[in-house]
């Protein structure tokens, strides 16, 4: 994979002297970042305990609260869950909400008619989770391992423990797709033997993952200073590099038209085809993002919000 980051670095020196003037207004030759002109965001609630993840669900923004120990939803205030030792990720599908517990180590899954269900519990930690319409699927990162939980009879299964680092899961049609960063790859587990494949190795290691049909979209973190990091697309076993990206970059969604990622303090974003990134949002300490109709929505872990443009 070619791979070109510019570095650019600039050093002043300032001579004094007795000739008195104006200084014309220095530019430098390459600004990086291109600015976008778009509207503040817009705040969705505020005086959340800890929100992290946001998913949408039954027409409404539901929000986890890790501090708070609970589950809700932002629009009507209705509490899904309650009692929890530190929910973190959530995810959707039709009628059921599936909510990961990092700090109890546990997996809850929810239904729109108000029911719940404890599929596992007693892990290391969750991780990422996913939700189809027939399994309920996690990580336990600290452990490298992958769990499935079947929605009928509720049956749970650790698929593999050989895993290492597991930060980003992705499952389209029952194919499982896994970013593991200690060995900086994604891998494909085959749900029905547990079985490892290399889809891909990476130059950097991985921080979050999506797919897009038979497309992923990867972000990347360099281990030196300042941490920039790279945003990937992947079809089959073919990488391209889509976008250089700013200080810490972690999260990361798609639109019809855009790839989105959450870095250090701000939202950029690219076009699928790729090209210069666009700082879209600055200052916000992005927990967890999701894109519906063509709406960006975050967390904000620092000031408790849930902001969206």
């Amino acid at each position: 994979m070619n791979r070109t980051l510019r570095r650019v670095g600039w050093m002043l020196f300032v001579v004094g002297c007795s000739h008195s003037g104006e200084f014309a207004e220095w530019q430098p030759l390459d600004s990086g970042v291109v600015y976008e002109e778009v509207d503040p965001p817009e705040q969705f609630a505020t005086g959340l305990s800890g929100p992290v993840g946001i998913v949408w669900w039954q027409s409404q923004l539901v929000v986890a609260e890790q501090d708070a120990g609970r589950v809700v939803s932002v629009d009507s205030g209705t509490v899904w869950a309650e009692g929890l030792a530190g929910p973190t990720w959530l995810a959707a599908h039709g009628e059921r909400l599936l909510v990961a517990d990092a700090e109890a180590g546990s997996v809850l899954l929810l239904d729109a008619d108000g029911t719940s269900s404890w599929l596992s519990t007693d892990h290391a930690t969750i991780g990422r989770i996913a939700l189809t319409e027939d399994y309920a699927w996690w990580l336990d990162p600290d452990v490298g391992e992958l769990w499935r939980a079947d929605l009928i009879t509720q049956e749970v299964e650790r698929l593999t423990n050989e895993l290492d680092t597991p930060v980003g899961l992705a499952v389209v049609d029952d194919v499982v797709w896994v970013a593991e960063q200690e060995t900086e790859q994604i891998t494909m587990v085959h749900p029905e033997t547990g079985l490892l494949s290399t889809v891909v190795e990476l130059e950097d290691p991985p921080y979050d993952l999506v797919r897009d049909g038979d497309e992923a979209f990867v972000s990347t973190r360099s281990t030196r200073w300042p941490y920039g990091g790279f945003i990937l697309s992947v079809v089959e076993n073919e990488v391209r590099e889509l976008s250089y990206s700013p200080p810490e970059p972690e999260r990361i969604v798609f639109s019809d038209t855009h790839v989105i990622w959450a870095s250090k303090q701000s939202i950029t974003r690219v076009e699928r085809e790729g090209g210069s990134y666009v700082l879209v949002a600055g200052m916000t300490a992005v927990e967890d993002l999701i894109v519906q109709d063509d709406h960006v929505f975050w967390t904000d872990g620092q000031t408790g919000e849930v902001l969206g443009w």
